[in-house]
C-alpha cells in the first residue's frame, strides 16, 4: 500500500524561559521536503526504527513528508507553526492519492494562538485525505488528548512504557492495526476517558507496573483493539490532561465503558502513581546517607520538560554538604563552555556558572574550578537514539566533578558522563537533570535513586488548566457530571 507519514513532535512547556523558532526544529531535526532542507540528515532518522522504518521493512510505498522535532521549550510562534504545517499538507498533497496515512505527533504541542496542534493537524489532514483514507497517530504518553482528535483519526495510539523504551513496539502496533483498517478487515471506534489528575507517573513503579500489563494483555481480546494511558502535560497549560483512550472494534458501547473503568481504576491509585519529589536539600541529605552511588534527579529543571537546564539548586545543596566525590550534570551553560575550552586542562580559573535563563535557575554559582577536560563535540547514547550535545567541559569544585554542555539537552544515560571520561560508578552522589528517562540506563549502577523539585512561586503557569483537578484540587469532587472520589 502507499502510504504517508510525518513527524511534527514538540512538548511545549508555556512557562519555560526557552523560545521556540525554526531555528529550534534546525537545531534538533528540521527536513522541508518542499527544498529537500535537512536531507543530508535523513539517511540517519529514517535508519532507526520508527514509522518510516517500521512502513518500509512492511514492504509499503512510503512518502516521508515533513520531519520536524525541538527540545521542549515555549510555544512555536504562529507563522513558524503554520509555515511547518503548510509544508506537512503540500507534501501530503504531492502523494495523492494514498492509502493511509500515519503521523507521529506528541500530543503537548501548543503553537501561539492554537492551544491544540495535534488536533489542528489531523484535522487538516483530513480535509486532504477525505473519511475514507484511515489516519493513525503516534503520541507521547505525556499529551493533552481531547475528543476533536479522537474523533478526526481512526487510529490514536501513545507509548505505555515511561521511560519511553517501547516506542518502536507501539509504532509497530499502529501500523498492524492502520494496515488492517485499510484492507477493511476491521472498522475501528474510539473512546476518550479524561482523568482529572496531574503529575508524573512511573511505569518502572507498582501498582502501575502491573496494571498497565493486564491492560495490555487485553489488547486483542474480546473486541478490544488498543488503548492508551495519556499521563498528560501539566506544563502546557491547556484545558485538557490525563486521559485513557480505548480503541474497539465496531462497538462505541463497548469502547466508552472500558475506557471509563480504566480511567477510574487510575484515580483509585492514583497517590500511589503519582510521583512526590522531596527538596534538593532532603533529597542531598538522605543520597549522603544511603549506600553509594546516590542518584538525585531534578526534575524542576529537567530540559526534557522545557526547563532550561541551567537551575543551581541542587549543585549548590551539593558543594554545600561536602560529602565527597560528587558528579552533577548536564549544566547547560554554552559561555562556561567557551572560557573553559580557551585553556590547557589542569588550569584553574574563576567561573560563574548557570543561573542565566530566568527564575527558574536560580542564582549564578561563582566558583573556583580546575578545567579537567574539554570537547570539541560530545554524545549522548540511549534508547532515544544519539544526542549530540555540542561542545563541552569538566569543571571539577572541590570533590565534585561538572559536566557543561552547550547544546541543551536532559540526562538520558550514564553515556553522557562516560564520553567525557567520567563513570557514574566512581562517585558517592550524581545529580542529574531529567524526571524518569535517565532511569533504564542509571538504575542498574545505583541502589539509590531520589526526586528533587525546586518549584518557584508563580514561574508556572496554570490558569488554563480544567478545575477541579487532583491534586490541586481536594476530593471528592465532580467533573463534567461524575464523582471522583
Amino acid at each position: 500500500m502507499k502510504v504517508f507519514t510525518a513527524h511534527f513532535c514538540h512538548e511545549t512547556n508555556v512557562s519555560s524561559s526557552i523560545p521556540t523558532t525554526l531555528d529550534s526544529y534546525r537545531q534538533d531535526f528540521l527536513y522541508l521536503p518542499s527544498d529537500a532542507d535537512g536531507a543530508d540528515r535523513l539517511r540517519a532518522v529514517l535508519a532507526r526504527r520508527n514509522l518510516f522504518s517500521i512502513l518500509r521493512d512492511r514492504g509499503h510505498e512510503v512518502v516521508v513528508g515533513l520531519i520536524a522535532a525541538a527540545q521542549p521549550s515555549r510555544a512555536t510562534p504562529r507563522k513558524d507553526y503554520e509555515f511547518l504545517k503548510r509544508e506537512l499538507l503540500s507534501s501530503l498533497k504531492q502523494a495523492l492519492p494514498v492509502d493511509m496515512v500515519a503521523l507521529s505527533l506528541h500530543g503537548a504541542q501548543v503553537a501561539e494562538g492554537v492551544d491544540d496542534c495535534e488536533s489542528d493537524i489531523v484535522r487538516a489532514v483530513r480535509a486532504v485525505v477525505g473519511k475514507a483514507v484511515p489516519i493513525g497517530v503516534l503520541l507521547d504518553l505525556h499529551g493533552n488528548v481531547g475528543p476533536e482528535l479522537v474523533q478526526s483519526a481512526d487510529l490514536v495510539v501513545a507509548g505505555i512504557e515511561y521511560p519511553h523504551t517501547d516506542v518502536a513496539d507501539r509504532a509497530q502496533h499502529l501500523v498492524e492495526l492502520l494496515e488492517r483498517t485499510a484492507a477493511k478487515a476491521i472498522a475501528p471506534v474510539q473512546a476518550l476517558a479524561p482523568i482529572p489528575m496531574t503529575g508524573h507517573c512511573f511505569t518502572t513503579r507498582e501498582p502501575l507496573r502491573t496494571i498497565l500489563h493486564e491492560l495490555v494483555t487485553m489488547q486483542g481480546k474480546e473486541g478490544l483493539l488498543s488503548l492508551s494511558f495519556m499521563h498528560g502535560f501539566e506544563a502546557a497549560n491547556v484545558p485538557r490532561g490525563a486521559g485513557v483512550i480505548v480503541i474497539s472494534e465496531r462497538d462505541a458501547a463497548h469502547a466508552r465503558h472500558l475506557a471509563d473503568r480504566i480511567a477510574m481504576r487510575l484515580f483509585a491509585v492514583r497517590a500511589e502513581i503519582i510521583n512526590k519529589p522531596l527538596t534538593v536539600e532532603d533529597a542531598v541529605r538522605r543520597a549522603a546517607a544511603g549506600p553509594s552511588p546516590a542518584v538525585i534527579a531534578e526534575v524542576s529543571d529537567n530540559p526534557g520538560g522545557g526547563g532550561a537546564g541551567d537551575a543551581t539548586w541542587l549543585l549548590k545543596a551539593i558543594l554545600d554538604a561536602g560529602i565527597g566525590r560528587a558528579l552533577f550534570g548536564m549544566l547547560w551553560d554554552p559561555m562556561a563552555v567557551s572560557l573553559a575550552r580557551l585553556v590547557a586542562p589542569g588550569a584553574r580559573l574563576p567561573f560563574r556558572i548557570g543561573g542565566k535563563a530566568g527564575l527558574r535557575s536560580g542564582p549564578p554559582l561563582d566558583v573556583d574550578a580546575v578545567v579537567v577536560s574539554h570537547h570539541d563535540a560530545l554524545v549522548q547514547t540511549s534508547f532515544a537514539g544519539a544526542e549530540d550535545l555540542g561542545p563541552a567541559a569538566v569543571l571539577r569544585v572541590g570533590e565534585t566533578d561538572i559536566l557543561l554542555i552547550s547544546k541543551r539537552q536532559q540526562v538520558l544515560d550514564p553515556s553522557c558522563f562516560a564520553a567525557a571520561g567520567l563513570h557514574a560508578s566512581d562517585y558517592r552522589v550524581i545529580g542529574i537533570k531529567s524526571v524518569h528517562h535517565f532511569h533504564a540506563g542509571f538504575s542498574t549502577l545505583a541502589p539509590t535513586i531520589l526526586y528533587a523539585s525546586q518549584e518557584q512561586s508563580g514561574t508556572w503557569r496554570s490558569d488554563r488548566l480544567k478545575r477541579p483537578v487532583w491534586p490541586l484540587d481536594a476530593t471528592p469532587f465532580e467533573v463534567d457530571g461524575r464523582r471522583w472520589e
